[in-house]
């Protein structure tokens, strides 16, 4: 009996302590901000720490953040922003939104960045992982929205689907700083989406970055860049690659000395490595002529500006009549007719030979 009482007693106390352990990650007091399945957390930081690989985070509610999100090396996770926003507050500072240094999917919500500065960590988004942006609205009101980044040993890879991203020209210094709705100096992939500021891809030191544009719409310019980094111009080249999409900018390369607010390098060695931008696919409405430049072998712009394989002409040529007297040789070279007919005729004298004999015997 008392043997049963100890397992009667054991299995309440585990029956009420589960709601307790379930509960333990968020705070008393603290409202739930995301959930991993059913377990809730008072802050998105607090969900990706206690994130196991390949987990899914869903946002509960608006986030006004007070600190960069960050998401450590390793981490491998989905954050469903569940149609919420993720915002900056006054106390971020010039810090970033998120830092993603792990591999991230980010899908299904926005993120919207108040600030315009040109200086200081002036980006809403940076990845030195492996990121995939899905389904999301990212704004910022001037310079640089995403920044797919190289950071000492890490480098970014980046997927772009179904996104809008957005930023804004503005003037700092006396001068106008366009907006970057990506500024990518490793590899990225823009699948599809809306882009509503230039798309530049940069090359410094040994760091080149390469952007294949397989579709989408692009309300600014697509650039690629070679940046004078410690008074030295970049080894690789920067290359960008327009396989589809609408491009409703301009398309070009060049060279950037100084920092961001500099103008176009005016002194540029002969050897140094120029930045490289092929165009494969897609329709230029406005820069018909540089896209007509960078056009790959065998393609041409229509009317339209749609990039489309040349026309070629085929060309049949009917043999004319030959009326020139032939040999006998030469009236059926391949048949052996000739011989034919003179085989029978041989044949017929022989039959009526063959005949004369048998009525003689008979």
């Amino acid at each position: 009996m008392k043997k049963f009482l100890s397992i009667a007693l054991a299995l309440l106390m585990v029956c009420v302590m589960l709601p307790v352990v379930s509960m333990a990650a968020l705070a008393e007091g603290e409202t739930c901000v995301a959930k991993i399945g059913n377990e809730e957390y008072g802050s998105l930081q607090a969900a990706i720490n206690a994130a196991t690989d390949g987990a899914t985070i869903t946002l509960g509610g608006d986030i006004e953040l007070t600190a960069t999100i960050e998401i450590a090396a390793g981490k491998n996770l989905t954050i469903d922003l569940n149609s919420k926003t993720i915002k900056n507050g006054s106390a971020l500072g010039t810090d970033y939104i998120l830092w993603n240094h792990g591999t991230l999917v980010l899908t299904n919500g926005s993120i919207i960045d108040s600030r315009s500065n040109v200086t200081g960590n002036c980006t809403a988004i940076r990845n030195t992982g492996t990121l995939t942006l899905d389904g999301v609205t990212a704004t910022r009101e001037g310079s640089i929205v995403v920044k797919n980044d190289d950071n000492n040993a890490e480098r970014g890879t980046m997927v772009v689907r179904n996104s809008t991203i957005s930023s804004k020209t503005v003037t700092a210094e006396g001068k106008n700083v366009a907006g970057q709705a990506i500024q990518n100096w490793c590899t990225a992939t823009i699948y599809s989406g809306t882009f509503n500021a230039d798309v530049n891809t940069w090359s410094y030191g040994d760091v080149g970055g390469n952007t294949v544009i397989k579709g989408g719409t692009f309300n600014g310019d697509v650039n690629s860049l070679q940046y004078k980094y410690n008074n030295s111009w970049p080894i690789p080249a920067a290359k960008t690659s327009i396989e589809g999409g609408t491009i409703n900018g301009r398309i070009g390369v060049f060279f950037q000395e100084g920092g961001q607010l500099s103008d176009t390098a005016t002194e540029v060695p002969e050897e140094t490595t120029k930045a490289a931008l092929t165009v494969s696919g897609g329709t230029f409405t406005t820069d018909k002529e540089n896209a007509e430049k960078y056009l790959e072998e065998g393609l041409k712009l229509n009317a339209n500006g749609e990039v489309v394989p040349k026309s070629t002409t085929i060309v049949i040529i009917t043999p004319s009549e030959d009326t020139t007297p032939k040999t006998e040789d030469q009236k059926n070279p391949s048949t052996g007719a000739n011989d034919f007919v003179g085989l029978a005729a041989a044949a017929a004298v022989v039959a009526l030979l063959g005949s004369a004999v048998v009525l003689r015997k008979k």
